[in-house]
């Protein structure tokens, strides 16, 4: 029998990662050289302010982002940003290996 201690939460993460806007939005705040706030995310990606508000409150939710006021500015920052790297990076080459 397989442990279902935590299968809740692997399966919200997975949900939250299972949306192309939000892989965006994590690439984005993966490779920006200086931490952005959610107006700029929405202005880099082209998507309204509220699209892009709603993929971060689900990535929260998942725990894949945390969110820090400056001012009165949001700034979104990945959490565990190397293992969540690792994890898309695998999901990648599973991918890779489907097509084989």
């Amino acid at each position: 029998m397989p442990d279902e201690s935590n299968l809740d939460e692997v399966a919200l993460l997975f949900k939250a990662l299972g949306n192309r806007e939000r892989l965006k939005i994590i690439e984005l705040l993966a490779t920006a050289q200086t931490p952005l706030h959610i107006e700029g995310i929405a202005r880099q990606l082209n998507e309204d302010y509220a699209s892009v508000y709603k993929h971060l409150e689900e990535l929260e939710k998942a725990g894949v982002i945390g969110v820090y006021a400056v001012g009165r500015s949001r700034v979104p920052y990945l959490k565990k940003k190397e293992e969540l790297l690792s994890l898309l990076d695998l999901s990648k080459k599973v991918i890779l290996l489907k097509s084989q």
